[in-house]
């Protein structure tokens, strides 16, 4: 295995216990975290699907085959990265997309030309018999060559499509906004083949006397080169599974074995000097080290003895080992820094599976005890481990049973098609949106032991609140025999239920145990049930459920006890968060003019606050670290949010002012607990909440630039729908 916005949703992360589930599952408020999104790699897929551009037949690798129809690589793209609430018909059926927003392109490593065949090290596979679409052109062909990505045309035009899809998806209307941008991430899975010692990019003959620097300089040559395009990336990660080991993979694809300590300090030291002499612009930090499992990662960053420009980690989940230890130790580091850009976000780099219960399972423990900022898909179109079906006959390595020519789809939008990994995919991101508050469960650290795939019989649970106050939970139940959810949402904000919407996916098994096929099928039964903040529900066998509950911040809001269950298809879902009851959108003209002239004080409030947290952070908490009455700030606080729940119930004002609010009261509450903790004189919990507000800070910059009333109120007055 290789390497391998508009409505926002907050989430609670947690799995179940116990065959009988009996237990009441409870949320746990103090260690919410917040999650930027769901994204895909865009290897190899995207070198087999995008427009070669201007590109000679004579310079397509022959394995790739002809340029598919754009009708078909239009509707993958949508498929994947288009507005989740947008369906689209597809063969008489109605697709709704999975709304990814995370996107990581792979630098290539392989010659972009086999005829004549380039002088590639003894021993080394060629790039020619990798498979479909693994050998990645290197931007930069030769040692002297200008680097130029235009080698790379056909994974770079779906990379370009789907930043522009992305933004439309998640802007709504919302030009401008950086939470409405992708988060786009450059990786290596090799240095170019011409800088390997053997002169191969599958990792033959190791990297032993690899030019660091001159790996690191043209790896900001790459970067450069993308922005002279517009095209600017958060991180760049220059290595994948470099600990495995299993490098050079049979010749199957590129690769490379990097050891932990002194060969990776000596990359990323070239790479943050490179970074910071770049003749660009660049605004890219140092992704470290994509291991094939937590507990490898963690390996090669305890021996990292210099982070330089380390801005996130990123780990691979294809074992269950260590999630909780590289948590502690991301969330260590990030206490005891009091610089906040040398934070460390967490992510989910790369996870793929055949079995689409494995997905779901290792999704929910994913969220739980590692909790990243991020979770990435591997592949998104093979029949192997694709969410979308449209390569005829390929097997788990790529490899074509039919003719190169067949691989593109013979006829438009109707021969590509989502499978069940897709559908149970869907279940978490089309309902769990980027900006969401994570809460994890309260269970015992690393409760899932072993693969996902193995027997572990327990239930998972995801629960989603929504930065419009919904309340999103995912339940699975890999189990043979139907199990019962019990699950206490005492510790959030009360529930109206203006509508439940349960989707459930099945999962059909062959005569080996594997998850085949899915069923998708309406949901029938009894409602779930909501009854004094406890939902409880039967859980059908091997099946992921998702509910969508709605909620209030407001004081005077009623709230009902039951739910309502939603019929659907896990093809043909409701829109995310669809509401029966009062709609969310609105505008401030629904408030009587007093109510506007408080509602903008109370924003010139919070937004200060905001801006103490967010600009001023270290020097404004340690103003209040040294100041005598706690008690007073935290009045203050506990007013101003009081206000703004009085004053902006989600039916009376504008989304996008009601989302940005709802996350500035969440900071603002982080603030209070953390306030919470130095008066009780616990200073070890506050130097950890410290570091958490540190690194929320670093992760949503572009909140600073909201916290202005004016500017937050603009084109949301009177009568002026959002």
């Amino acid at each position: 295995m290789v390497m391998a916005t508009a409505l926002l949703v907050g989430l609670l992360a947690g799995s179940g216990c116990g065959s009988t589930q009996s237990e009441i599952l409870r949320v746990d408020v103090k260690h919410a975290f917040t999650f930027r999104g769901w994204g895909v790699s865009l290897a190899w897929w995207a070198n087999i699907i995008g427009d070669p551009w201007h590109l000679p037949s004579t310079e397509v690798s022959s394995s790739i085959g002809d340029t598919w129809p754009s009708q078909a690589r239009d509707a993958v793209l949508q498929d994947l990265f288009g507005d989740p609430s947008q369906g689209q018909s597809v063969d008489g059926q109605t697709i709704y997309p999975l709304g990814l927003n995370v996107l990581r392109y792979n630098i290539g490593a392989s010659p972009a030309t086999f005829d004549p065949q380039p002088p590639l090290g003894e021993g080394c596979s060629s790039p020619a018999t990798f498979g479909v679409g693994k050998e990645v052109p290197s931007p930069q062909q030769e040692p002297d060559a200008q680097i130029s990505v235009d080698w790379d045309a056909r994974q770079i035009s779906v990379l370009t499509e789907a930043i522009a899809d992305v933004s439309a998806a998640q802007g709504s209307g919302r030009p401008g906004s950086q939470q409405d941008r992708p988060l786009l991430e450059a990786f290596a899975n090799s240095p170019p083949w011409w800088l390997m010692p053997k002169h191969c990019s599958t990792g033959y003959g190791g990297t032993d006397g690899l030019d660091a620097d001159a790996y690191a300089r043209y790896l900001v040559g790459v970067l450069e080169a993308f922005h002279a395009r517009g095209i600017n990336f958060s991180t760049i990660d220059p290595f994948n599974e470099p600990n495995s080991h299993f490098w050079p993979s049979a010749g199957h694809q590129e690769g490379a074995n990097f050891d932990s300590g002194a060969p990776e300090q000596k990359v990323v030291t070239a790479l943050c000097s490179a970074l910071r002499s770049a003749t660009q612009p660049l605004e890219t930090g140092i992704s470290f080290n994509d291991g094939n499992k937590p507990r490898e990662t963690k390996d090669g960053l305890d021996q990292l003895s210099d982070p330089l420009c380390v801005t996130q980690i990123n780990t691979h989940t294809y074992e269950d080992q260590g999630q909780a230890d590289l948590r502690k130790k991301v969330e260590d580091h990030n206490s005891s820094t009091k610089d906040p850009s040398a934070t460390w976000k967490l992510s989910m780099s790369e996870f793929g599976s055949s079995l689409p219960m494995t997905i779901a399972v290792q999704i929910a423990d994913d969220l739980q005890e590692l909790r990243p900022s991020t979770w990435v898909y591997w592949q998104a179109i093979d029949n192997a481990w694709g969410l979308l079906g449209a390569l005829p006959e390929m097997d788990d390595r790529g490899n074509l049973h039919n003719p190169p020519g067949l691989l593109y789809p013979p006829s438009g939008k109707d021969a590509v098609q989502p499978n069940g990994r897709y559908s149970t995919l869907a279940q978490f991101t089309r309902y769990i949106r980027p900006g969401a508050l994570i809460y994890p469960l309260h269970l015992k650290e690393n409760s899932y032991s072993g693969q996902a795939t193995g027997g572990d019989p327990r239930i998972r649970v995801v629960v989603a609140k929504n930065m419009d106050q919904s309340i999103a939970i995912v339940a699975t139940n890999p189990t043979e025999t139907s199990q019962t959810l019990r699950l206490s949402l005492h510790d959030l904000h009360p529930i109206c239920v203006a509508s439940t919407t349960q989707i459930e996916v099945p999962l059909k098994k062959n005569n080996k145990g594997d998850d085949i096929s899915y069923d998708a099928r309406r949901s029938s039964g009894t409602a779930p049930q909501l009854s004094g903040g406890e939902l409880s529900d039967a859980l059908s066998a091997r099946t992921v459920t998702t509910y969508v509950f709605r909620s209030s911040t407001s004081p005077s809001s009623s709230c009902a006890s039951g739910g309502e269950r939603a019929a659907s298809s896990g093809k043909t879902p409701p829109s995310p968060g669809a509401s029966e009851g009062q709609p969310l959108g609105g505008d401030l003209g629904h408030l009587p003019e007093t109510g506007i002239a408080s509602f903008t004080a109370s924003a010139d409030r919070i937004c200060g606050r905001a801006n103490q947290v967010f600009d001023g952070l270290p020097s404004g908490l340690s103003s209040w670290r040294d100041q005598a009455d706690v008690s007073t700030e935290l009045a203050a606080l506990r007013q101003e949010v009081t206000d703004l729940a009085a004053l902006v119930p989600p039916q009376m004002v504008a989304a996008r002012y009601h989302e940005m609010v709802g996350q500035y009261v969440r900071n603002m509450e982080l603030v209070q607990r953390g306030l919470h903790d130095l008066q009780d004189g616990n200073h070890a919990d506050y130097d950890k909440t410290y570091g958490q507000t540190l690194n929320l800070s670093v992760g949503m910059p572009e909140l600073a630039g909201y916290c202005s009333a004016h500017p937050l109120l603009s084109g949301y007055g009177p009568g002026l729908a959002p």
